[in-house]
């Protein structure tokens, strides 16, 4: 009875109160959720993206915002091998079902610092016994890298399996190692390295910002690395080539080759798939490319709270930032992409004279027809103290509102002896603001150390999840140990 109170109210309310129009001009429709607590709301129209088919309103008031960590299942601890003179550590993780057994496995890959030998990824499956997959998932050779930013998944040959794609930075001592990009295809859910068939076109290329995507009208995949260089793979076959001139133009006027991340999207809902540059600290924070790579309507977005914009010269004093992880989304079901950035302040003095500061989160909300709003407060935290990996974007506690999970490495710890890697969650309150939870709160207790929470899959109540602790290997006396504990996260 309830709930059919409840549907009633909402009935006085129009869809378009709700939900914006679909792509195609035309309203929604709207029908009831299978429990009866929220409205459904769907466009006729095919789109390129499943979230942009199908928006949810959830009717339930209480939303739970605090997590709760449930009872102990698995352990295991393994150990990755130092082949550095260094520190050997982490670098970025990420998530991925390979198998389509609606289980993420997790992907890892490393730094190992000033150009010493690559290191193969390693990649972890926890189903039971937590247990490292990496030899029986890839064919062949395991991709490596010396630095590796960004993980990044794309089916880039529109089979419906996503590929694997690891940016490559290199470290800052020439000659740099290894090739700018790790690429292996998909083929269902077994890897194949195919990077040997372009790696001599781009050895020694060093690629911080990359991005990838499939080009529907020209039926190609696309990598860009932000340097110089862009592959395709056509009718099977991988095409190195240089950024055309028209675009090479635009990204040298904007010193883009110091651009710091890339993602591609759809941001107008145009069915055309956009490119998002965010900046280092030499240029605008956040800068879009309408209709992606190659084409001329190019448009710098609000700036964020740190923002120097300026080339940095011997005199040069100011204070900028560095767009370190970003999260495209739409956080608000308005039907349009918003844009997360997490912002690491950079002091710059004289001489060249950098230090780094604290972290923000800032958040790009999309009005549609290409404006954005800018809104630095939007985290009940306003600064950290974490440098922040590659996002992984979900609805956590299942209220109709995407959450994102940010794993991170704390600044100033000894990452050989303390538990440096954790995980912050932005929990979606619904009104472009969010919580944000460390997660190493909820993880203190006797048996767990601080990890990152991988998620592994959603269950009634809330995930299994695995929780990941890291000592990083230091020279040739301490082996890198990855313990891995399987845990049930309740909503």
């Amino acid at each position: 009875m309830k709930k059919l109170i409840l549907l009633f109210i909402l009935s006085f309310f129009s869809t378009q109160g709700f939900t914006a129009s679909c792509p195609d001009g035309s309203e929604p429709t709207k029908t009831v959720s299978a429990d009866g607590t929220y409205f459904v709301y769907k466009c006729a129209s095919d789109s390129n993206e499943e979230e942009d088919a199908i928006k949810t309103v959830n009717t339930t008031s209480a939303t739970n915002l605090n997590p709760t960590l449930g009872y102990f299942e698995q352990s295991k601890t393994f150990i990755s091998k130092n082949i550095s003179n260094d520190t050997d550590l982490l670098r970025d993780i990420s998530f991925l079902d390979t198998n389509s057994d609606a289980i993420n496995e997790i992907f890892i890959c490393y730094s190992t610092y000033t150009d010493f030998p690559d290191k193969p990824m390693t990649v972890i499956e926890v189903v039971d016994t937590p247990r490292d997959i990496s030899q029986e998932l890839f064919s062949g050779n395991i991709p490596t890298s010396n630095d590796c930013p960004h993980i990044i998944f794309e089916d880039l040959d529109e089979d419906g399996d996503k590929d694997l794609i690891l940016a490559e930075t290199g470290m800052d001592k020439a000659p740099w190692t290894g090739t700018a990009i790790e690429v292996a295809i998909n083929q269902d859910g077994k890897f194949e390295r195919v990077t040997e068939k372009f790696e001599n076109q781009i050895y020694g290329i060093r690629s911080y910002a990359t991005g990838a995507y499939y080009d529907h009208i020209n039926k190609k995949g696309v990598i860009i690395l932000g340097r110089e260089k862009i592959l395709t793979l056509q009718d099977n076959q991988w095409t190195v080539s240089n950024h055309s001139y028209g675009w090479n133009q635009i990204w040298e006027q904007n010193d883009f080759k110091f651009a710091s991340g890339m993602v591609i999207k759809d941001l107008d809902g145009d069915g055309v798939k956009d490119m998002y540059v965010s900046g280092g600290v030499q240029i605008k924070n956040h800068n879009v490319f309408w209709g992606g790579y190659g084409q001329g309507s190019y448009a710098s977005l609000p700036p964020s709270r740190f923002e120097l914009n300026k080339k940095l010269t011997k005199t040069t004093v100011g204070i900028g930032g560095d767009v370190i992880s970003t999260a495209i989304a739409d956080f608000d079901n308005d039907g349009d992409k918003d844009i997360m950035s997490i912002i690491e302040q950079v002091n710059v003095g004289k001489n060249y004279q950098i230090s780094y500061g604290v972290l923000v989160m800032n958040l790009l909300e999309n009005k549609g027809n290409r404006r954005f709003i800018s809104h630095p407060n939007a985290s009940s935290v306003a600064e950290f103290d974490k440098y922040f990996l590659s996002p992984y974007i979900e609805d956590f506690n299942s209220d109709g509102l995407v959450d994102v999970i940010f794993p991170y490495w704390t600044k100033n710890v000894n990452f050989s002896w303390d538990y440096g890697w954790g995980s912050m969650l932005f929990m979606n309150k619904g009104d472009l603001t969010f919580e944000a939870i460390d997660m190493k709160n909820v993880l203190n207790n006797l048996r767990s150390k601080n990890g990152i929470v991988a998620p592994l899959r959603k269950t009634g109540n809330g995930w299994d999840v695995a929780i990941i602790s890291f000592l990083a290997g230091w020279t040739d006396v301490v082996d890198q140990r990855i313990i891995v504990e399987k845990r049930k996260l309740n909503f």
